[in-house]
């Protein structure tokens, strides 16, 4: 209690963590009377604490336990058939962490026995085994329930229970995996729920140790399109793999396999891998070998937003353009037009799935020229008219992403070339930044007004917009004369504005160490939440804390105090950085 009381004084704030830091421990021990020890006063109140929880526990132990060698398993194994006395079982499952006893009683019955609660519960040579190991782990996490619960619905999917059980016991990493994946993401849960074949291809085959292969996926969305009659079936095959890869992928990022720039990096090829076989099959199903030969025709796929910077995240969308070009006659114009709108349409549908429970993405097109209120499909010298005459500044700024996604080489390269003669045409007028740090904050004050007391990680103030905002601007600004700076992912222009002596190399540093942190609590977020979430929940939500969790906080006091310092320094730089390119125009 001296303790509890010397933390929540010197936080001012509910604490019960100890510090991570030696500094800060030493300081504690110091305040709380260890000056007299000899050496560091953080390490002597380090071995008395740990002599002291140690003593409790073995009271502990001897009170709540049914008494002799394993008492902990003999415990659990009673707790999980409902053998225990009510108010014994109740304070077990309390003293484990597990804040509704009841609830959890009733989940590790069926987590046993199968959704059927009237059979007589019995215990099985594997559940003497695995239902300490089970209770053990959960222990150890924040929201012990919550995976319970999402386990519960993973088993309840699989067939052989008891056979799972047995591969749990003998599999230590596996055991450690599912754990990870049930308390980490209601997402991935969900992936397993729907098909628990798929725990096997992940831990049996190995393939969570191995990252998505680029050319085998592909091949194997291809023959998905050669296989499927319908349009129907060839949307559910390629959701499908999609979901297998994301397991994989979410897998590895969880477990720390993998970084978040290799698991947005991975999302991205995927994505790419759905748009080149979606515009492959809607090609065929129209004979666009034949039209193409007849017309000069010929179709590409841009991609912008997160695609195009290869940076998607877990629920992100797709940003697409749709552009053709035709060497037929003017009069057969409106037959062109029509062709590339029903193409475009197809690719949509192929995508989306009519946005049904078989959708695979979502796809937003709103970036063509005069947004949804124009055709589809747009023409390239249409498009080109649009950029020399029509387009916004802010369109530099979104374009800066822009590139080919599936489609036609060679008209590819001349959509490229175009696009970036448009971004990179020269400085922006005083008036043109000025527009841009308009739509900027327009963009925060809907965020607030949305969200409010709430931090937007994405789009709110000090979020990553306010760091995409600089980079892209920057990048448009100065591109013209600086090639160097031409990059379609924020990081990436970041570094290159540094190392082209354009951002100070503190600015820089800290812009690149905000904007990455800001992107793992986004991913954490939507990864766990199981939603396109960039929002983070109030204090005291399991969401929050599992995604403090996943980032290696050890409470959310910590967490939500890095990410108001992030926020706060990410928005004085906004000002200061947007406000001198303001002054320079």
């Amino acid at each position: 209690r001296q303790i509890e009381n010397a933390l929540q004084w010197k936080e001012l704030l509910p604490a019960f963590s100890l510090p991570d830091s030696l500094p800060d421990l030493n300081e504690l021990a110091e305040f709380l009377g260890y000056k007299k020890y000899d050496g560091s006063p953080g390490e002597a109140f380090n071995l008395e604490i740990k002599e002291l929880r140690e003593n409790v526990r073995v009271i502990y132990e001897d009170i709540f336990s049914p008494g002799g060698h394993g008492s902990f398993e003999k415990m659990a194994i009673r707790v999980v058939l409902g053998h225990t006395e009510e108010e014994q079982g109740r304070r077990f499952l309390e003293s484990l962490g597990f804040p509704k006893p009841e609830e959890t009683s009733r989940n590790l019955f069926r987590l046993i026995n199968g959704r059927d609660s009237s059979i007589e519960a019995y215990t099985h040579p594997s559940v003497e085994r695995f239902a300490p190991k089970l209770l053990r782990s959960l222990s150890d996490l924040p929201d012990p329930g919550g995976a319970l619960e999402r386990l519960t619905r993973i088993i309840d999917s699989y067939s052989a229970r008891y056979t799972l059980f047995d591969v749990l016991n003998s599999n230590h990493s596996f055991m450690e995996l599912l754990v990870a994946i049930t308390h980490g993401s209601v997402f991935l849960t969900d992936i397993l729920s729907k098909d628990p074949s798929l725990l096997d291809w992940l831990v049996e085959v190995g393939e969570i140790r191995n990252p998505p292969d680029t050319k085998k996926i592909t091949k194997e969305f291809l023959s998905v399109n050669r296989g499927c009659e319908s349009n129907e079936e060839f949307t559910k095959a390629c959701l499908s793999i999609k979901n297998r890869e994301e397991l994989r992928i979410g897998s590895r990022s969880i477990t720390g396999l993998a970084d978040t720039r290799e698991t947005f990096a991975n999302l991205a090829i995927l994505a790419e891998s759905v748009v080149k076989t979606a515009y492959e099959r809607a090609f065929g199903l129209l004979g666009g070998k034949d039209f193409s030969r007849t017309h000069g025709y010929a179709f590409t796929v841009m991609a912008a937003g997160r695609l195009g910077a290869g940076v998607m995240d877990f629920g992100s969308d797709l940003d697409l353009i749709f552009i053709y070009q035709s060497s037929a006659p003017l009069k057969r114009g409106a037959e062109i037009s029509e062709y590339s709108v029903k193409l475009a349409q197809i690719i949509l549908s192929l995508i989306t799935g009519g946005g049904g429970i078989d959708k695979i993405y979502d796809v937003d097109a709103r970036l063509r020229p005069e947004g949804g209120a124009s055709v589809l499909a747009i023409s390239l010298d249409e498009y080109r008219k649009y950029l020399d005459t029509r387009a916004a500044e802010w369109e530099r700024l979104a374009l800066v992403r822009a590139r080919p996604a599936a489609g036609n080489d060679h008209l590819a390269a001349k959509i490229e070339n175009l696009v970036s003669s448009f971004v990179y045409r020269g400085r922006f007028t005083r008036q043109e930044i000025s527009n841009i740090m308009n739509i900027r904050s327009k963009m925060s004050d809907n965020s607030q007004k949305r969200y409010p007391g709430q931090i937007n990680v994405k789009s709110g103030p000090g979020g990553q917009a306010d760091i995409d905002f600089i980079a892209q601007t920057s990048a448009a600004h100065y591109g013209k004369e600086t090639p160097l700076i031409r990059c379609r992912d924020s990081l990436d222009i970041l570094k290159a504005l540094g190392a082209a002596h354009l951002l100070d190399r503190h600015d820089t540093a800290t812009l690149i160490e905000s904007y990455r942190f800001l992107q793992d609590t986004e991913k954490c977020l939507r990864i766990g939440s199981g939603r396109s979430v960039n929002v983070v929940p109030l204090t005291g939500s399991v969401d929050i804390a599992r995604a403090a969790g996943l980032l290696g906080f050890r409470n959310i006091r910590r967490f939500r105090k890095k990410l108001e310092d992030v926020n706060a320094l990410t928005q004085e730089q906004y000002n200061r950085l947007m406000g001198k390119l303001l002054d320079e125009a």
